[in-house]
């Protein structure tokens, strides 16, 4: 499914029933990283899987900034109506929900975060320049 939120086109799947829980995937990934859970999961919840801007079939926006990715999980919420939904973020997914809790605590009823960092401060600066060269190509 498709939804337009504000100026940014997402992409999401929804599966199952039960209380509400949105999948938010990493770097250059889509949804499809939770195809497994989301399978598990929807036999209790209900389960949001988005592709975040610019990944997966989501519209690529001029920039990304995971301020306004965090912005799209809380426009999401709210455009329909997910009544506190939990967050489970991978990597950069992670980052976003900690983000959402961070601007908009009072939506959700918890996060689950797994791999995330807010900045690569205790990346080896040899990784780190590894990871740079990787994300230029």
């Amino acid at each position: 499914m498709y939804i337009q939120l504000n100026s940014q086109v997402i992409c999401y799947e929804k599966t199952g029933e039960g209380s509400p829980v949105i999948l938010i995937h990493g770097n250059k990934c889509d949804h499809h990283t939770f195809d497994a859970l989301a399978e598990t999961m929807s036999n209790y919840h209900t389960v949001y899987a988005m592709d975040s801007r610019g990944y997966g079939e989501s519209a690529t926006p001029k920039e990304y900034h995971y301020k306004d990715m965090a912005e799209d999980v809380i426009n999401l919420i709210n455009a329909l109506d997910i009544e506190k939904p939990y967050l489970i973020g991978f990597s950069d997914g992670g980052i976003i929900a900690l983000l959402v809790a961070i601007k908009a605590s009072s939506l959700l009823s918890g996060i689950v975060c797994c791999g995330a960092n807010l900045t690569p401060d205790g990346i080896h600066h040899r990784d780190f320049r590894e990871m740079k060269k990787e994300y230029r190509s």
